[in-house]
């Protein structure tokens, strides 16, 4: 419906409700947000709320995990930042990485072979 603001200030007072303001999950909810709309290809709202989610956590002086942005520059067709991201996550050990097998937000990326190359650098076959 194109109602982005009002779906992501759902998602936060939902995301408020259930894990009690943990900030990772916000962070996980806005990014979120932003890869839907550069998905739906409204890539000029997505980089707003990007931009407006990095800048308000560094002001927090809060952590956001390198695979979240990953996503989001995945779907906004950025894929050298995005690996950069995801090379980043994978050095620091970024606990969401153990989803980038099955988490529908990394499927921008699934086609190149650099994914396919991370995926076999987190889960060698034996």
């Amino acid at each position: 419906m194109g109602r982005y603001e009002e779906a992501l200030e759902f998602t936060m007072k939902a995301v408020e409700c259930a894990y009690g303001g943990r900030p990772e999950y916000h962070a996980r909810a806005e990014l979120n947000s932003a890869s839907h709309c550069a998905r739906m290809g409204s890539s000029e709202k997505a980089r707003k709320i990007l931009d407006e989610g990095i800048e308000r956590f560094k002001m927090e002086k809060r952590y956001i995990p390198p695979s979240y942005l990953a996503a989001v520059y995945g779907w906004l067709g950025d894929k050298d930042r995005a690996f950069s991201l995801l090379e980043q996550a994978y050095e620091e050990r970024d606990r969401w990485m153990k989803f980038l097998k099955i988490d529908p937000q990394y499927d921008s990326l699934r086609d190149d072979p650099r994914f396919k190359d991370l995926l076999r650098r987190i889960w060698p076959e034996k």
